[in-house]
């Protein structure tokens, strides 16, 4: 059977959806044999297909060409992945570093403030600005002779330094 590009990608779940398999084909992620595929293009069982994912080529015989969707578990019965050795063992590489990267941002449980720590945060930012405020003051060459006055609105944050004479 017979089925378009897109579609195969999607029911083998190489793509999450059949917007994204497509999108890949018109960027030119996709080769049927040795051409660029069009989403609409067709495959059957038998054919090769090269995907770009991060940069590296991976490679796929199909042995089924069902319109059925599957699950992710059964999924991998309809392809065979024939890349090469080297080129999977990078992919991997590539995979484990970017589940590193990904799971280092991640905090624990995040919640809106409390008014506890909501109080410490403006505590930080007034002080923060306080310090930053008297650094510019400091740094300036007639600074001996005038006072730094520094004026900070609880509700917006503005910061403002005002200079005046002694």
């Amino acid at each position: 059977m017979k089925l378009r590009v897109d579609i195969w990608l999607n029911r083998a779940r190489l793509y999450k959806s059949r917007t994204q398999a497509t999108e890949a084909c018109k960027e030119g992620k996709i080769m049927v044999g040795e051409k660029f595929a069009d989403p609409k293009d067709t495959v059957d069982v038998g054919v090769i297909i090269k995907i770009r994912m991060k940069g590296l080529y991976r490679t796929f015989r199909i042995l089924e060409a069902e319109d059925i969707n599957l699950s992710k578990k059964e999924a991998p019965r309809m392809y065979e992945e024939i890349t090469d050795a080297a080129t999977a063992e990078k992919f991997r590489q590539i995979q484990e570093s970017d589940r590193i990267w990904r799971d280092s941002g991640k905090k624990e449980q995040s919640r809106r403030p409390t008014k506890r720590t909501a109080g410490t945060v403006i505590n930080f930012a007034e002080l923060t600005i306080e310090r930053t405020a008297t650094a510019r003051c400091e740094s300036t060459e007639h600074a001996r002779r005038q006072q730094c006055r520094l004026f900070y609105s609880n509700s917006s944050f503005n910061v403002a330094a005002k200079i005046s004479r002694g």
